[in-house]
């Protein structure tokens, strides 16, 4: 435990330090920056057993000097206009204490260490690499996003389809069930060893500017996993849906 508070004291005096680093750059002295502030609203269902739907409203700040970039949790560099990096604060894939299943309840929560970042951009298609840093999870994923214009005029509509292959040990950190965890719900639960669980995602996008400075995003996605996922005893469907929306005013 104090391993792991140790860690997410590093993690978040990373981020920091790079948020201080990208304020502080030269573009940014030459007024060549965009920081934008508003209010970010999420609805999503999930695939875990007896999860409600949730609907959350967070703060949302967002910072880009052309270099270096900031949007919510994540920290990054623009290597060029095709390539960036980032660090990702740890993610939290499913809390126990969501579901109403008592069994449920007792086990860990599933959750990430730092995140490394990379995505390339070519034209309308975008390849990413996520990777675990905190050495705790031998974790990564790959994915290729096409993203193509629908219509634009007063507002801009964008669709993009997302494949997004998972490596075995993250699909085993989401789905898989312990020896440990097992004994914990006295054997209601089983114990679990997933397969490699790959998602399918389909987004559409809205972007509607009230003004030069006022803009609202509106994404609404639907993500299908691979079937083997449903053989976990903690998940109970294979489809997701969720709803983000942004409201930032640039300054």
């Amino acid at each position: 435990m104090m391993l792991e508070k140790v860690k997410n004291v590093s993690y978040a005096k990373l981020l920091c330090f790079l948020v201080f680093f990208s304020f502080y750059d030269e573009a940014f002295a030459a007024g060549e920056s965009a920081f934008s502030l508003g209010a970010l609203g999420i609805y999503s269902n999930s695939i875990y057993q007896d999860v409600d739907a949730e609907a959350q409203l967070l703060p949302y700040a967002a910072f880009d000097n052309g270099r270096f970039f900031v949007k919510g949790l994540i920290v990054g560099y623009h290597f060029s206009p095709y390539l960036d990096a980032a660090i990702k604060y740890p993610d939290t894939y499913f809390d126990p204490d969501d579901s109403s299943d008592k069994n449920i309840q007792r086990l860990n929560e599933r959750e990430s260490g730092a995140l490394a970042k990379i995505d390339l951009k070519l034209g309308m298609v975008k390849f990413g690499l996520i990777q675990d840093l905190s050495g705790d999870f031998d974790e990564y994923s790959l994915s290729s996003t096409v993203t193509l214009p629908l219509y634009k005029g007063a507002f801009f509509v964008t669709g993009a389809v997302s494949y997004v292959y998972n490596s075995r040990a993250l699909s085993e950190n989401k789905y898989s069930v312990s020896d440990t965890e097992s004994l914990r719900t006295g054997g209601t639960i089983n114990a679990y060893d997933s397969a490699r669980v790959n998602e399918l995602r389909y987004t559409l996008s809205f972007i509607q500017p009230f003004s030069q400075r006022l803009t609202l995003i509106t994404n609404l996605s639907h993500t299908n996993y691979d079937d083997v996922v449903v053989k976990s005893p903690i998940v109970e469907k294979d489809k997701k849906t969720g709803i983000t929306a942004i409201l930032s005013y640039r300054f």
